[in-house]
C-alpha cells in the first residue's frame, strides 16, 4: 500500500470536504502562498471552502 492508497476518493461530500479543507490548512500555512490568499485576494473562508467545495464535487461528477 502507498501512501497515496491510503487517501480517500472524492466520492462522497465528508471526503470532498476533508480534501478541501485540508488544501486550504496546508496551503494557509505555507508562509509564500498564505499572502497570496489572505493579502492579496482577501478571501473570506467562510464564503469559499463551500464553493470550493462544491466545484470539486460537480468536477468530479
Amino acid at each position: 500500500m502507498t501512501a497515496l492508497d491510503s487517501r480517500p476518493d472524492l466520492d462522497s461530500r465528508e471526503h470532498i470536504e476533508f480534501f478541501v479543507d485540508r488544501f486550504y490548512e496546508r496551503m494557509l500555512a505555507d508562509e509564500q502562498l498564505a499572502p497570496i490568499f489572505v493579502d492579496v485576494a482577501q478571501i473570506d473562508l467562510a464564503v469559499h471552502l463551500p464553493h470550493q467545495g462544491l466545484l470539486v464535487q460537480t468536477a468530479s461528477g
